[in-house]
């Protein structure tokens, strides 16, 4: 984190249930549908190189017009402006802070324009969103390595863009374009890109959680320190293959982490009408293995449970 910087963080608030010593890790994360912005930068903030705003008595500072940096994709029209003094944190990642608001921001610009073309009519099939939680998938996305992997759900575009697919792949995927990153053939709930570190999602609720099981077993029988995440809705915690990923992976001692995304609502469900546990976290203890509860809106306090 800079120092000097003025970021407004909102607090973590973990549950330890217990050291146990083992590599699978289970994460609960509440989005709770997020702020528009997580993270307040100061807009007084200096280019390297460039005066603060020195002005030389009778001549007059040419006004510079105004850029943006992170525009993700030229379909984009509602995108964020900036001037020249924010190009030191808009422009570049020059720091963690920067990268994970990047991220956020090009998940929820990608987000709202597929809400208006889908509303339109211009958007064949249907689409699942991920507005709300982009902190989720920001914050553990950014704590993996580059040869990680990582499993999907029915609504993936949000990790999809997390783990670094191109923004272009992805729309052509939901137009069914050959140019899509799965050749136009998966559509919404099926995008994915294994060379990025992402196998292509699976729309059935837990029917992406074996996969990742066995992409953690593959890992320890080739010797490789790579690391699968498997991403959940709190829904899936309730399926069978919940129980029967996590406890193979316990029990094998695999490389997994279980990130639960636990947004309150399996369909039209309320979470506490399913189960009699106030957190998710807190199944991890009957597989043996350590789970945690951090806020789903705080992206660096998802990072570092992540990374532990």
């Amino acid at each position: 984190m800079p120092a000097g910087s003025d970021w407004e963080l909102g607090q973590e608030r973990p549950i330890d249930i217990g050291r146990l010593p083992a590599t699978d890790r289970m994460l609960n994360l509440h989005p709770q549908f997020s702020s528009e912005c997580l993270l307040d930068f100061s807009p007084d903030a200096v280019v390297p190189g460039e005066s603060p705003g020195v002005s030389m008595p009778g001549r007059q500072r040419k006004k510079r017009p105004m850029k943006t940096s992170i525009r993700p994709n030229p379909l984009f029209r509602n995108h964020f402006r900036a001037g020249p003094r924010h190009r030191c944190w808009l422009g570049l990642a020059l720091g963690l802070g920067l990268a994970l608001y990047r991220s956020m921001l090009s998940i929820r610009e990608f987000e709202e324009q597929i809400r208006f073309l889908f509303l339109e009519g211009k958007m064949p099939g249907t689409v699942h969103q991920y507005i709300g939680q982009e902190a989720c998938a920001a914050g553990v996305c950014s704590a993996l390595e580059r040869d990680d992997v990582i499993a999907s759900t029915h609504r993936p575009h949000g990790h999809a863009i997390a783990r670094g697919l191109p923004l272009s792949s992805l729309m052509a995927e939901l137009y069914g374009k050959s140019s899509g990153c799965c050749k136009g053939k998966g559509g919404s709930m099926h995008v994915g890109d294994l060379d990025k570190g992402m196998v292509p999602a699976v729309a059935i609720v837990g029917g992406a959680l074996p996969l990742a099981a066995g992409l953690g077993l593959a890992f320890k029988l080739t010797g490789e320190k790579r690391v699968a995440a498997a991403f959940m809705g709190d829904g899936a915690s309730n399926e069978g293959t919940f129980h029967e990923s996590l406890n193979m992976s316990a029990i094998w001692d695999l490389p997994v982490l279980w990130v639960v995304e636990n947004n309150l609502y399996g369909a039209s469900t309320h979470v506490s009408k399913v189960m009699r546990v106030p957190h998710i976290a807190d199944r991890a203890c009957a597989y043996g293995i350590p789970g945690k509860t951090v806020d789903g809106n705080d992206v660096l306090a998802v990072h570092d449970a992540a990374s532990e």
